[in-house]
């Protein structure tokens, strides 16, 4: 019963296995922008159209082999998070990026969005038309700000930093939480502040092979949180780094980089 309530929520104990799912053929992607929908489960781009399937909260996209040249960059967004699984090989050369949405000025209500399975950002206040400072999205969303305080940062696998401006005290950071090896997820999003949303959690991305796994030296994995900004009255929080989790059965060799960073805060205030 234990094991059914955990795949039924997302959780596992163990990295999926790509023999436990249905081979979409070979993906082999040139240079160009392809696009991850996780809510749609769809991997899109030039001469590109595969439908992924849901493994309990995880999308999941099978291959026979994966290889991303370099120049290649896919953008993972939506809700859930994201698993590249290959039977054979897996060789990186160009960039798989879940990264977190930057805050913008002067855009009120608006909520910069997370990575694949990462927290929004807090939405942008605006007291003329009644609009509130949001919390970050995710288990671990930073505090809005209040009055001229700046927000604090998005929480994932450490806590996030409290908010630093000038006038009054930052808000509180979000908490720390997650453990890859049991649930794969994303980072959550900054507080949100007047005229300036909280920066977008980073999201998650799983990359798994039976096969050696290669990320070479123009390889990228990215699941950076997104910048908070500086408005009228404050500043909001960063989001946090996200969650990467990459396993083979063959050993891998990592000559690229794996980045989850967290998203800087906006710094002052009025």
């Amino acid at each position: 019963m234990l094991l059914a309530a955990l795949a039924a929520s997302g959780l596992r104990a163990a990295p999926l296995d790509p023999n436990s799912f249905t081979s979409l053929g070979t993906l082999n992607l040139a240079a160009g922008s392809y696009t991850v929908d996780s809510t749609a489960m769809t991997l899109t781009g030039p001469g590109t159209n595969f439908n992924g399937v849901a493994s309990g909260s995880i999308c999941v996209f099978c291959f026979d082999t994966i290889t991303v040249q370099s120049g290649a960059t896919v953008t993972c967004t939506g809700t859930r998070p994201v698993a590249f699984l290959s039977k054979g090989t897996a060789i990186i050369s160009g960039t798989i990026s879940a990264d977190g949405g930057d805050a913008q000025v002067g855009f009120t209500g608006f909520t910069p969005a997370g990575g694949a399975g990462g927290g929004a950002g807090g939405t942008a206040g605006d007291p003329g038309l009644a609009i509130p400072n949001g919390n970050g999205g995710g288990p671990g969303g930073g505090t809005a700000s209040s009055g001229n305080s700046a927000s604090g940062g998005g929480g994932f696998g450490s806590a996030g930093a409290n908010g630093g401006g000038s006038g009054t005290p930052g808000m509180p950071g979000g908490a720390a939480y997650g453990d890859l090896a049991t649930l794969l997820q994303g980072g959550s999003g900054g507080g949100g502040g007047e005229y300036t949303g909280g920066g977008g959690g980073g999201g998650a991305i799983e990359l798994g092979a039976i096969g050696a796994i290669t990320i070479n030296s123009t390889g990228i994995l990215s699941a950076d949180g997104g910048d908070g900004e500086v408005a009228n009255y404050g500043a909001s929080g960063g989001g946090s780094g996200g969650g990467i989790y990459v396993h083979s059965n063959a050993g891998l060799t990592l000559a690229g980089t794996i980045r989850v960073r967290g998203g800087g805060g906006g710094k002052g205030g009025c």
